[in-house]
């Protein structure tokens, strides 16, 4: 007797089929994650790139002096007050800023009671008004008086250190008092540094200090 081949039809059941083309359709988002991975991430790069943070931009600062105020004591003669400018100069920063000056000179000479106005012998002169004194200090055998101005962002300066650009000599001074004054030089020095960071001013002027 021969034997009959049966062909049957394999069949699926709902579940099955819906279990199947879900495979299919996780493979085919697998690729497509695939192909498009390194775009995503060159793109990411590319913002993170471009949002990264700026430095901000600081102006120059300069210190310009002038004059005709020099150690040597036979140049002062009674009434005749000396030319001495010193001009500082800052562009301005895109960020606040404190501008701080110092002035130096030697020790038992300038004296002041006020931190404005100082004197030695016969002679004398005061800080332009716009300063405030910050703080002073013995440095080197030197007194260090520090001053300083508050800038806006992008706000530029231009101000005198000296007021009125003069030291004051007395009618009344000596030639006895000018032969035993000593060296009267005074040295300026200029910084400036953003204002944003730091708790108090003192706190600003430490990170400034270079000495």
């Amino acid at each position: 007797m021969a034997n009959k081949k049966h062909n049957r039809k394999v069949s699926f059941s709902l579940g099955e089929k819906l279990i199947f083309a879900a495979g299919i359709l996780f493979c085919l988002i697998a690729i497509t994650t695939a192909l498009l991975g390194g775009l995503f991430a060159r793109y990411v790069s590319t913002g993170a790139g471009s949002d990264s943070a700026r430095v901000a931009k600081f102006g120059d600062l300069t210190l310009t002096e002038t004059g005709d105020f020099v150690d040597d004591a036979g140049m002062i003669i009674p009434g005749n007050n000396l030319n001495k400018a010193a001009v500082v100069h800052f562009s301005g920063s895109e960020m606040a800023t404190v501008v701080f000056v110092e002035v130096i000179f030697p020790q038992n000479t300038w004296e002041t009671t006020d931190n404005e106005q100082f004197a030695y012998g016969g002679l004398s002169w005061s800080i332009d008004s716009d300063w405030d004194c910050l703080t002073s200090d013995l440095y080197e055998g030197n007194h260090r008086y520090v001053y300083y101005q508050i800038l806006d962002p992008h706000a530029t300066l231009e101000d005198e250190i000296i007021s009125g650009s003069q030291i004051i000599v007395s009618e009344e001074i000596t030639k006895d008092t000018i032969d035993g004054l000593g060296n009267a030089k005074l040295t300026f020095q200029a910084s400036v540094i953003q204002s944003g960071g730091f708790n108090t001013l003192m706190d600003a002027w430490a990170a400034a200090d270079t000495k």
